[in-house]
């Protein structure tokens, strides 16, 4: 292979230092990219011509640059054949200003400082001078700094057009640490959002610098955050000098792993001193950059003080809790969009997948909201059961189904549980008032539901939530652990709302052991907030907003006793979808619904059932079936004759 990295030095001004940092570039790049004249001539070649075949293959030339470098070169100036250091870079030089390369970067060792072209003697000045105008690399000060600098000076050569990727290669017989705490990575990984190089590309502008910068992988349970860090460990393995997950969950987890890690390594495990402090310790007299996972933190509090503080070290941090900011750069692990879900269905399922046609496929990734890990649980379920997805479509759809499909099993094939464990696992966490809230959210669709439902109806509330709501501190508390346990997004707009994914929704439901009553209480706060006037433009805004979350009660299974409120609700919506978007027939399914419960629970001449059998007759008469509309209408007038009589 041709040298394509050439260090020009003299050995009499930098020659120590050309020696390490020779080593420290072999450590990154195969053996032959890296030029160093007391490694790569043999004995019996000619030593300018060799020198002349390396620079002139070379991309990258390095000039060290010592104390005595100038005063060496002027010393020679008039003995220009026996001056090889000045040959090395007079060639470089022409060569990069004729065809662009190689890249000359003059580095300083000793507290030597940039040369100025009136510090030579005129005969140097001419050739020399393009050198004097580049911006020098500085190596000074204590080893870290010493570190930091090397750190700095490999990206710089690494960005040279034509140098391989630098890859951290350990010495013959020394085995690196890769240790990944148990988890596995799935061999049907998919990332359709580029997310690996968009980590890769933090992470290594973090290398770059002597402040540690790590980078923090967030999201909801089940978007695959872990199985984004396992698939960087793995890729990126060879950049590193180790390797190290730690379960951040929990503190003893914490601990116990920075101890297996200093055990690994050799790090001393000093007596009274936690096992994060002494490898962090450690890290910091690390020359070479170590990977270090944080896995499943609860939030930034609970972490940054067990970080290292310094160092060429990388740090990646996996949570369900969005706020990382100040610490880390934040990268938001999302759900896929139907296509992408559909995508990866397809390719998963294989020979099978050919028996559904695409539409079905994407309707089962919409259904499952794109969540990876519902997405690989169903297709793993179709592949044990060998059921077509659309059968798997209509099971997700029953109530009695889907909670029991987005349980099924343990998911083989890297994720750690399935969707129904890992959300429930997140929901054991919440505090009594957040608990509450979430069952009141659970009963709405999944589109944003506004604060303002839950704060202008604290009096409608109860316990915990109704002193959280009625507080703006306590308030931000209760949704921030929404946010941080990965449950609920928060929208900001006009108004703020919160948003739970819809299988968040599902299981949520699943769990709920007071279902009727969060319904009949999610009833009274939509009719608290609900304008009484649906046919005035300026309400149809609100209405647009809540109009899926009353839907979304109209749905349910069953009804609450005392119909009063959701029979009102169902009305104005109703009117609602007929005046405002014209929307009739939305409006005329919610009047069926509203027409049915009236009949089931309040019998057929009960005034609400009446007035809602005259509502679905004027949304029928408005879509054009007059015959319907004078039917339904006329058994209305029938009934309140009998009942009420002519003269009424």
């Amino acid at each position: 292979m041709a040298e394509q990295i050439f260090i020009s030095y003299r050995r009499s001004d930098a020659g120590g230092h050309a020696g390490r940092l020779h080593d420290r570039l072999s450590q990154w790049f195969d053996a032959g990219v890296v030029f160093y004249d007391l490694d790569a001539i043999e004995a019996g070649a000619v030593f300018p011509v060799r020198l002349a075949e390396a620079l002139d293959a070379a991309v990258v030339v390095l000039v060290l640059i010592g104390p005595d470098w100038v005063t060496e070169l002027n010393r020679r100036a008039g003995a220009a054949e026996v001056d090889f250091v000045r040959h090395e870079v007079e060639r470089a030089l022409a060569r990069r200003a004729a065809a662009g390369r190689p890249c000359v970067i003059p580095v300083l060792f000793g507290g030597a400082t940039a040369p100025a072209v009136t510090a030579l003697e005129a005969p140097l000045r001419a050739a020399l001078a393009p050198l004097c105008e580049l911006d020098m690399h500085a190596f000074h000060g204590k080893n870290a700094d010493w570190n930091n600098q090397f750190v700095r000076l490999r990206a710089l050569i690494a960005a040279a057009p034509g140098v391989p990727v630098p890859r951290w290669r350990a010495p013959d017989g020394v085995d690196r640490p890769f240790h990944l705490i148990g988890n596995r990575l799935s061999p049907h990984f998919h990332d359709p959002t580029g997310l690996l190089e968009r980590l890769h590309d933090s992470l290594s502008a973090s290398g770059r610098t002597a402040v540690l910068a790590p980078a923090a992988i967030y999201g909801m349970g089940g978007v695959g955050k872990t199985q984004l860090a396992l698939k960087y460990s793995h890729s990126y393995r060879d950049q590193y000098a180790g390797v190290w997950w730690l379960r951040a969950q929990t503190p003893e987890g914490l601990q116990l792993d920075a101890q297996a890690c200093c055990q690994a390594a050799g790090a001393p495990l000093p007596d009274r001193v936690a096992p994060t402090q002494a490898l962090n310790a450690w890290l910091q007299r690390q020359e070479h950059a170590w990977l270090l996972v944080y896995d499943n933190a609860e939030s930034l509090e609970s972490l940054h003080e067990h970080l290292p503080e310094a160092g060429p070290h990388h740090v990646l941090i996996t949570s369900r809790d969005p706020a990382w900011g100040s610490l880390a750069a934040p990268l938001q692990a999302g759900t896929w969009t139907g296509e992408q879900g559909a995508d990866f269905l397809i390719e998963r399922c294989g020979p099978i997948a050919a028996r559904d046609h695409r539409d079905v496929w994407q309707a089962l990734a919409d259904a499952l909201g794109g969540l990876p890990l519902a997405l690989e649980q169903a297709a793993g379920y179709l592949e044990a059961t060998a059921m077509q997805a659309g059968e798997y479509l209509e099971l997700l759809g029953a109530a009695r189904h889907s909670a029991a499909l987005l349980d099924y099993g343990r998911i083989a094939t890297g994720y750690e549980a399935s969707v129904g464990a890992t959300l429930a696992l997140a929901f054991e966490r919440l505090r009594p008032a957040t608990r509450q809230l979430l069952g009141l959210l659970a009963w709405c669709a999944p589109e944003p539901v506004p604060e303002r439902l839950f704060v202008g109806g604290a009096d409608l509330l109860s316990g915990e939530l109704a002193e959280a709501a009625s507080d703006v501190i306590a308030w931000n508390d209760v949704v921030q652990e929404l946010r941080r346990y990965g449950i609920a997004d928060r929208v900001v707009g006009a108004a703020p709302a919160l948003q739970l994914h819809r299988l968040t929704l599902n299981v949520a439901r699943h769990r709920s052991i007071g279902a009727e009553r969060e319904v009949r209480t999610l009833t009274a706060l939509l009719g608290k907030l609900l304008p009484r006037a649906p046919e005035s433009p300026v309400h149809w805004p609100l209405y647009a907003r809540l109009l899926p979350h009353v839907q979304q009660l109209a749905e349910r299974e069953f009804a609450p006793e005392g119909l009063a409120e959701p029979v009102e609700l169902l009305l104005y919506v109703a009117q609602y979808l007929r005046a405002g978007p014209a929307l009739y027939a939305q409006s005329r399914r919610i009047e069926e619904r509203l027409v049915a419960m009236c009949r089931e629970k309040l019998g057929e001449e009960h005034a609400d059932t009446l007035t809602s059998i005259n509502n679905l007759a004027v949304t029928l008469s408005a879509q054009g079936d007059l015959a319907a509309a004078r039917a339904l209408q006329e058994s209305v007038l029938e009934v309140r004759r009998r009942v009420l009589g002519e003269e009424h």
